[in-house]
């Protein structure tokens, strides 16, 4: 009797001993499992924090923040510039948005790359004069301990067209005579030359067309024009005409045809500019 109980006892002991060895295997395996998983949390809030300042630091318009924000090399809406090249344009654009506003409201996708940076995808919004839009958009960043940069910066409707083979409308400098359609805005911009002159306050308008797509440039270098390069992504142009007609135009769909020029000096408001023989408003 005294025998059977001993293995009664026994019985359950073993039972105990085999459960608590499994459940120190499953724990240890799970406490691994949280590690990884709160450092990919942590990861992840991180970009996200880095999404956030990027935003902000275009909203403020803060170009020392910009330089510790993109890489020194960025691939920019499918190509590979410079990110002076980047910040050139992007003092072009605000010299006739200064409202700018942006911000992401939602985090669409995100996901690592082979090389281990991140890719993101997320709906960027963004608010001007004219209104606010939204735009699907993506970003590549790379982080080293605390150091995160931008790598590559694009949106669904460029890598659309790119992944067709859609090729970019490409044009010549002058002489050559174009024609291309877009929506004309009025810009503003500070004429040093004024001084600030308090009657105006050294502010005057301008007027630029944005082209359905963005255009590329042709160089040019046997025109004996030095600033007749190569030119990419161009989002925006300035106008040269009868400013009293193009007014007229503001906010309007528009059919121009003109001579491109580059830019040759600081009172360029864009890369390149176009003089302007003809111009109508379009459907």
């Amino acid at each position: 009797m005294l025998f059977r109980i001993v293995l009664v006892f026994l019985f359950p002991a073993v039972i105990l001993s085999a459960c608590a060895s499994d459940t120190a295997t499953q724990n240890s395996v799970d406490s691994s499992s949280v590690d990884t998983s709160s450092a990919n949390v942590a990861e992840k809030s991180s970009y996200i924090a880095f999404l956030d300042r990027w935003s902000e630091a275009l909203t403020r318009q803060d170009f020392q923040e910009l330089k510790l924000i993109y890489a020194d090399t960025v691939m920019y809406y499918g190509d590979n510039l410079l990110s002076t090249t980047i910040f050139s344009r992007q003092k072009s654009y605000f010299q006739s948005h200064q409202n700018y506003r942006q911000r992401i409201p939602e985090i669409i996708e995100t996901g690592k790359t082979p090389d281990g940076n991140w890719h993101v995808r997320f709906s960027k919004e963004v608010a001007t004069e004219t209104g606010t839009k939204t735009f699907p958009s993506s970003l590549i960043i790379s982080t080293s301990g605390e150091t995160w940069r931008i790598l590559a910066e694009s949106d669904d409707v460029t890598d659309v067209n790119k992944a067709r083979g859609i090729p970019t409308p490409t044009y010549n400098y002058a002489p050559e005579e174009v024609t291309l359609e877009g929506v004309l805005e009025e810009g503003k911009s500070f004429d040093t030359k004024t001084n600030g002159d308090p009657k105006s306050n050294g502010t005057f308008s301008y007027f630029v067309v944005w082209p359905d797509r963005p255009i590329a440039m042709n160089a040019d270098l046997d025109s004996g024009v030095k600033e007749n390069v190569e030119e990419t992504n161009i989002d925006r142009f300035e106008l040269i005409g009868k400013n009293r007609v193009l007014a007229t135009m503001q906010n309007k769909r528009v059919r121009v045809t003109g001579k491109f020029f580059h830019s040759d000096d600081e009172h360029n408001r864009t890369i390149v500019w176009m003089v302007v023989t003809k111009i109508v408003v379009v459907d």
